[in-house]
């Protein structure tokens, strides 16, 4: 398996001081190359959003595999429950008019 590293942001480290929220740290270029070399991938640095769109899209050039799916659909008829349900409730009923009489005029 290939992998691809992508270093997002820059080599100094974080993109915006400012804003504490947005902050990435730094990243090891070496050690990232060095997976990319053992895996026979290639690495990749992103520094603006730009940049890390047209590295997806090389890296999307690179691995072109098929992709199978299969569907399984379990059906099943449910059906028989609600209708056995129906028919209990019914008889539960009718069987209740014959234990309580009604009430005389």
């Amino acid at each position: 398996m290939r992998v691809y590293p992508i270093a997002i942001g820059t080599a100094e480290g974080r993109l915006d001081p400012a804003n504490i929220a947005q902050s990435r740290q730094e990243y090891d270029a070496a050690t990232l190359r060095e997976i990319a070399r053992i895996t026979d991938g290639e690495f990749f640095e992103a520094s603006t959003m730009e940049s890390l769109r047209e590295t997806f899209a090389n890296i999307d050039k690179l691995e072109k595999s098929d992709a199978r799916s299969a569907s399984v659909i379990d059906a099943r008829e449910l059906y028989l429950w609600f209708l056995g349900a129906a028919f209990l409730l019914a008889f539960l009923s009718l069987s209740s008019f014959a234990l309580v009489p009604l009430p005389a005029p």
